[in-house]
Order: structure tokens, then C-alpha cells, then sequence
């Protein structure tokens, strides 16, 4: 009798189990394998690469990327309303944001505008292209992790590329010698199911090339 009991116990615990994990919708958490340092001419440790770890099984595919390209002139000082900082965060928004939208890859671009403070972020929209390939053949698995996967597999070449331009291009107007940190994050969703499948976060560090006389 123990041992009938056990088994219906196990058959129990495992139909449970498959169960739980059939409702468990496969998601993406998407960091990047270092920071990078962005120059006005290239990113020196690039191209851009990120570790991908996916968890979950019945795999609903993102479709659209929100990201949000945000940081802090000066975190170091406790004064958030320097002058100076507040004005070098506001041209540094403003210059992401003409970037972005100057490009037609980005599908709608949004920025906080002109604020008080030295911080500084703006949002990008874009359509982003099917991620099975990161997957085996069955489409499905508890749990995956691809180290050093090129960002621009999964956001499609040109729209990589936008990015990397639009990146570069804001050192320009940060003086020379002046290193800003600053991070791209955001998730990706599938518009049809309305869910959130993925997480995107990338550190970077900009390095200013404007020469102030």
C-alpha cells in the first residue's frame, strides 16, 4: 500500500509540475557581456555583445523593443541641479533624441525634455525581428543561457547600427576628458499576446570629444 501510495504521490507531483510549467511563458533577460565604452569614432570593445538567459518553456516571441537610453552627468555630487550638469544632461537628451529620430529604423522616439536635474533619458520604439533562432529545433526548454550573442542578431543589423551611430554621435557634445555612465534598458513585448517576454540592460560609458575653448 506504501508503495501504490508513493507512486500515485510522484505522478501527483509530476503532473503538477507539467502543469505549472505549461502555463510558464518563456522569457528573456538580456545583459550585456561588458560595458562599453563608446568614443565618437568607434566602440572600443565592440561590437556589442549580450548574454542572453531564457527561462520557462511555450515560447511567445517579442515583436517590439522599448528601450530607454538614461543616466546621470555627475552622480557623484549630492547637487543634481548644478547648473552646468543640468545643462550638459539637457543637450545630451536632446542631441539622443534628434539622433534617434533622424533615423528611420526607430519606430518612435520619445525624450523627458528639459528638465531641473542632471539626469538625462530618452525612449526608443522599434519592431525587432523573430528571436527562434536562439533556441533549439523543439522551440522550447526550461532553461537556456548563450553567452556573448552579437546585439545586433537581435535587433537586426540597421537598427544596431542606428543605435551605435546615434551613441557615438552624442560624445560630441560632451567635452573632452568627461566620462558620463549611463545605461540601455527596456523590454521587449509581444504586441498580440500583450506580454512582456524579455529585459534589456547594457552599460556603457561615454567618453566626450567636444573641445572647449
Amino acid at each position: 500500500m506504501k508503495k501504490n501510495a508513493s507512486r500515485v504521490i510522484l505522478a501527483v507531483l509530476a503532473l503538477s509540475l507539467m502543469v505549472s510549467l505549461s502555463g510558464c511563458i518563456l522569457n528573456f533577460r538580456i545583459v550585456g557581456s561588458d560595458i562599453y565604452d563608446v568614443y565618437s569614432d568607434q566602440i572600443s570593445n565592440g561590437p556589442i555583445k549580450v548574454d542572453v538567459i531564457a527561462k520557462g518553456i511555450w515560447p511567445v516571441w517579442p515583436d517590439l523593443l522599448t528601450i530607454n537610453v538614461q543616466g546621470t552627468v555627475n552622480p557623484i555630487t549630492a547637487d543634481a541641479s548644478d547648473p552646468l550638469d543640468v545643462a550638459l544632461a539637457n543637450q545630451i537628451e536632446t542631441n539622443l533624441y534628434n539622433s534617434f529620430s533622424d533615423s528611420p529604423e526607430f519606430d518612435a522616439v520619445t525624450a523627458e525634455g528639459d528638465l531641473d536635474d542632471d539626469a538625462f533619458k530618452v525612449t526608443v520604439f522599434m519592431v525587432i525581428p523573430s528571436w527562434k533562432e536562439l533556441l533549439n529545433p523543439s522551440g522550447a526548454s526550461t532553461a537556456i543561457t548563450i553567452t556573448d550573442y552579437e546585439l545586433s542578431k537581435l535587433l537586426g543589423q540597421e537598427k544596431y547600427d542606428s543605435l551605435v551611430a546615434s551613441l557615438e554621435g552624442t560624445c560630441e557634445n560632451i567635452p573632452e576628458g568627461t566620462e558620463i555612465t549611463f545605461n540601455v534598458n527596456g523590454i521587449a513585448e509581444n504586441d498580440v499576446k500583450n506580454k512582456t517576454v524579455a529585459e534589456l540592460d547594457i552599460t556603457f560609458v561615454i567618453h566626450g570629444s567636444m573641445i572647449v575653448i
